[in-house]
């Protein structure tokens, strides 16, 4: 999903868009800088966890779905 930039509303602005439609755009800038902020925030989180001998997400799906020993080690 993409969102839209200051550059991108900046752009709305210019053209002469309506302010209904650049304060759609500014809301969802916002809201595509909270994600940005939120997925380093969990990178950051995360970025030491090893799985070492557990079972991995893609691996418990296998798994969930009765996939066979070779489509849950890939």
């Amino acid at each position: 999903m993409s969102y839209p930039t200051q550059q991108d509303v900046d752009a709305m602005r210019a053209d002469g868009y309506e302010a209904a439609t650049i304060a759609q755009a500014q809301a969802r800038q916002q809201l595509g800088e909270r994600v940005t902020s939120l997925k380093h925030a969990i990178q950051l989180a995360f970025a030491d966890v090893q799985l070492g001998e557990g079972t991995g997400l893609y691996e418990a799906q296998g798994l969930d779905d009765f996939a066979g020993e070779q489509a849950c080690a890939a």
